[in-house]
């Protein structure tokens, strides 16, 4: 089966993720072979940066999986698979506590666009980690720098969104292929 070089790009975030995930689950970083032959003598503050900031689930790796699934397949969906990706990460925002986020932006007024400020605050990095499992996300309007949007999420429900995102996806691909056959 030939795959297109949009859909390439899905599998591979998806498999990224994946991999990822895998690896935490399976404790590679306690692993002989990790701790054997991975990041030696000159890459060693690599080292030191995983075992010091949670492991392989870590917020800047949970951001750097976020940018896999939420801002890189943008230009690889089609509209339809766009408002529903978007509507997956809206869904799932508004089950947070209401306090966690505050937004300024007029066009939020009735609905806050969750998955377009997580996107931006993604894309342009502008994410923090102030505590253990906390992450704050902001979005500002370089045009209007009144309008700011924040968001603050613990890294479980970062995990659980990832989920979300990945069977997303992969339905996505499962359809597009099931198609051309």
């Amino acid at each position: 089966m030939l795959i297109s070089q949009a859909d390439s790009l899905l599998y591979q975030s998806v498999s990224m993720c994946m991999l990822l995930a895998e690896l935490s689950h399976k404790k590679f970083l306690e692993s002989d072979f990790y701790k054997d032959h991975c990041f030696q003598k000159e890459n060693s503050a690599v080292k030191e940066i995983l075992s010091n900031s949670g492991g392989i689930g870590n917020p800047a790796t949970l951001q750097t999986m976020l940018y896999l699934l939420l801002v890189c397949p943008r230009e690889s969906l089609s509209e339809t698979e766009k408002q529903e990706l978007d509507q997956t990460v809206n869904d799932f925002c508004k089950k947070l506590n209401p306090s966690n986020y505050n937004s300024s932006y007029s066009s939020d007024r009735k609905s806050v666009d969750f998955s377009r400020h997580l996107r931006n605050a993604i894309a342009h990095s502008l994410c923090e980690y102030p505590s253990a499992g906390k992450m704050i996300f902001r979005d500002t309007n370089p045009l209007k720098a009144k309008e700011t949007f924040e968001i603050k999420i613990d890294s479980n429900n970062i995990k659980q969104l990832l989920e979300l995102l990945q069977v997303k996806i992969i339905s996505f691909l499962t359809k597009r292929n099931c198609s051309k056959k």
